[in-house]
């Protein structure tokens, strides 16, 4: 049947016209009830129907004995406002919509374009733009019992909600179901910006986008308590939250799968790309994170108190944030990172990849982090608590501004099998280029750190829970506890464990000196540890320098007959203080150790108070003093 005005449509339904055909545009001026099955299609995808000025009731109201198929129509809602103003289309029935347009529509409470209350609702090749509501659901709402929306091939752009979900609110025990779904410019002034997912819900998304959408959390997608959510396939660019999660947030006691989708440029407090809350779970897979950003921690992802995740095959590439560029794992949070890359992120502060809290356990396998940069912790910061294990992956060419260029740990952590730290200046910081271990650090198999191990205290020694492999090496750093101390004691390095008791040569083998200052030291096991003993070669005689005020001191500690004469050197300057030279125990001054000197020797330095320039200068009249350049330090 055919029909050419809005009075006409009215008629073909109460005679229960099983098809009908909209011939021209048309003006709505009150509200077509279905409620039996029927075809409406526009004569042309440009076909009209607009709401009147005047009316604030929706346009179709679908009731439970209705389905609605509507084809090939613009229906839009003149942009109506009020305080009883309406959805477009109000369904309790079967509403399917294909080759549609649904516009300009604002409802009073919820859901601009279409609000669904129970039954099913399917929307082909359509497009949903510029509708808003107050509270929820700025385009679509679905609530009832066991509701049903699907969504292929459509765009929904350019709504909002003033609460949570800018573009779709679904609600109780709603199934949606998202293909090749377009979300643009929609925005939540609370939650989810294009979508927010309620109790009990089931989602799957399939390929669909998410362009510029805006909301305080979740600024594309806020999933809720108790819901079962699957993202495959999707891309996530230019979101962005004043709060968590500028993509994607999965709040309490949420199960999630997300596989093969990608994050690109999104912004938030905390968690660029995806923040994880309150005992949600997550399984993720396959996906990208490139560019995001956050003002707070974890600009990939935000892994918030005891969630529990994995995460496989994923690249974090170029993100940025305070702390953790990648990603945080935060209090009581469980993390299993495998078979991924994490490259070029970086932190201003903490960790450049991976932050791990208090509390927090995280297993790293199979996984490469390379060229991240932070303050403290290049790679990976470990806080007191907190427990990570690195097995069999690589952490190359990171850096630190202040220190440890590859792992700051407070915490406990365990390498095993092989991790390849690199070759010498592969991870870079002015202290601790390779690890800094200022808590538990556990070790087995084949561990290659070339970069340098920093043992803060004896409470930090290494400890060997299984054997190290021929081939392993921990090139240690002198630190205030591995040092050279005048009365040379020996040093621990690293001890057995309940379950490796006895340690092996291979095992001392594995530990390297540092590189300066230890001339006549050497490695040993002994006594069941790995130690660090002076150890002068026969024939040979130390030489004792004290009261030295700087760390720079050119002599060397030892010499053999063949070594003689020795012109002693000044120590490095030190601001404050003019050195005088080298004396004897009977104050004899001593410039050098001639032909013939025997047995051990002991020299002290002398110094007076001075206010000399030191360094390279620039004084009155730019005129330049050039003197020794050092390292300076008050005493």
């Amino acid at each position: 049947m055919n029909v050419s005005s809005f009075q006409e449509l009215l008629l073909a339904l109460a005679a229960n016209a099983p098809a009908i055909i909209i011939t021209n545009d048309i003006v709505a001026e009150g509200t077509a009830t279905v409620n039996y099955p029927v075809l409406i299609r526009g004569a042309s995808r440009t076909t009209l129907i607009q709401r009147s000025p005047t009316s604030l009731g929706v346009v179709f109201n679908v009731t439970s004995s209705g389905q609605l198929n509507l084809q090939n129509l613009i229906v839009d809602g003149a942009s109506n406002s009020g305080s009883v103003a309406s959805p477009l289309i109000n369904t309790a029935g079967q509403l399917n919509i294909t080759d549609v347009t649904l516009e300009n529509s604002f409802s009073s409470f919820r859901g601009g374009a279409i609000s669904q209350a129970g039954n099913s609702t399917t929307l082909t090749n359509a497009i949903i733009s510029n509708c808003a509501a107050p509270e929820i659901g700025g385009a679509i709402y679905v609530g009832g019992s066991n509701s049903a929306l699907t969504i292929n091939d459509t765009t929904v752009l350019s709504s909002f909600s003033g609460s949570n979900g800018g573009a779709i609110y679904i609600n109780q025990t709603t199934t949606l179901r998202c293909t090749n779904v377009t979300f643009s410019e929609n925005i939540a002034s609370t939650n989810g910006g294009a979508l927010f997912a309620n109790i009990n819900t089931s989602t799957i998304m399939t390929n669909c986008r998410f362009f510029n959408n805006q909301a305080n959390n979740g600024g594309a997608i806020f999933v809720n308590p108790t819901t079962i959510f699957e993202l495959r396939d999707s891309e996530f660019n230019s979101n962005s939250t004043s709060a968590n999660g500028g993509a994607v947030y999965l709040n309490n006691n949420s199960n999630s799968v997300l596989s093969g989708n990608s994050f690109v440029l999104n912004t938030a407090a905390n968690g660029g790309g995806i923040f994880l809350n309150n005992s949600a779970i997550m399984n993720l897979s396959g996906s990208t994170f490139t560019s995001n950003a956050v003002s707070s921690s974890g600009a990939g992802i935000f892994l918030n108190t005891n969630t529990e995740s994995t995460i496989s095959a994923c690249t974090f590439f170029s993100n940025a944030s305070t702390n953790a560029g990648a990603i945080y794992v935060n209090f009581g949070a469980t993390l299993q990172l495998v078979n991924s890359f994490l490259d070029s992120n970086s932190a201003a502060n903490e960790a450049g990849g991976v932050f791990i809290n208090t509390d927090a356990v995280v297993s790293i396998i199979n996984t490469e982090i390379d060229r991240n940069t932070s303050d403290v912790g290049g790679a990976i910061s470990i806080n007191t608590g907190g427990n990570a294990l690195i097995q069999n992956g690589t952490i190359l060419d990171n850096s630190a501004a202040t220190q440890a260029g590859a792992i700051f740990n407070l915490g406990t952590l365990t390498l095993i099998d092989q991790v390849n730290f690199g070759p010498v200046g592969s991870n870079e910081a002015p202290i601790a280029p390779g690890i800094l271990n200022a808590g538990i650090l556990n070790v087995q198999n084949l561990i290659l750190d070339s970069n340098g191990l920093f043992i803060a205290s004896a409470d930090n020694v290494v400890r060997i829970i299984n054997p190290l492999l021929p081939g392993s090496i921990f090139q240690l750093d002198t630190t205030d506890y591995v040092f050279p101390d005048p009365e040379r004691s020996p040093i621990v390095i690293a001890i057995p464990t309940e379950s490796y008791p006895v340690l092996a040569q291979t095992d001392a083998d594995a530990f390297l000196k540092p590189v300066t200052g230890f001339e006549d030291w050497n490695i040993q096991l002994l006594n069941n540890q790995v130690v660090l003993v002076f150890n002068p070669s026969p024939g040979q005689n130390t030489i004792t320098y004290l009261n030295v005020l700087s760390d720079v001191n050119p002599n060397p500690t030892s010499y053999q007959p063949e070594d003689l004469p020795i012109i002693l050197q000044d120590p490095g300057p030190v601001e404050g203080f003019e050195f005088i030279g080298w004396f004897d125990a009977a104050g004899n001054q001593v410039t050098v150790i001639p032909e013939g000197t025997t047995g051990d020797i002991v020299l002290f330095a002398r110094y007076r108070e001075s206010d000399v320039v030191i360094g390279d200068q620039v004084i009155q009249n730019k005129v330049r003093i050039d003197c020794d350049p050092c390292d300076c330090k008050n005493e």
